[in-house]
């Protein structure tokens, strides 16, 4: 089980729920006044703390832990996407 909080700083922490919210590491330096290198390095450590095997890992040991919760509309809505509605559902 993951304990982010404990283990992530608090930048660390902003970039991995910009992650989960589909981000690319341009548009999380853009969002937080960063050079895409500096978050780089940040995504390198987050995932280094948390022993993610990749981004998606990250987000879902996020979301396991608690810190990151389905958020509401999206902060960027040009990534908005509409998910496909099983049929019967």
């Amino acid at each position: 089980m993951c304990r982010c909080p404990a283990l992530l700083t608090d930048r660390e922490l902003n970039v991995l729920a910009l992650i989960a919210e589909g981000n690319t590491n341009s548009a999380i330096a853009r969002s937080l006044h960063l050079s895409a290198a500096t978050v780089k390095t940040h995504v390198a450590h987050l995932m280094h703390k948390l022993k993610a095997r990749d981004r998606a890992h990250a987000v879902a040991l996020a979301y396991r832990s608690g810190h990151v919760t389905v958020p509401g509309p999206p902060t960027n809505p040009a990534r908005a996407t509409q998910l496909p509605v099983a049929a019967g559902a």
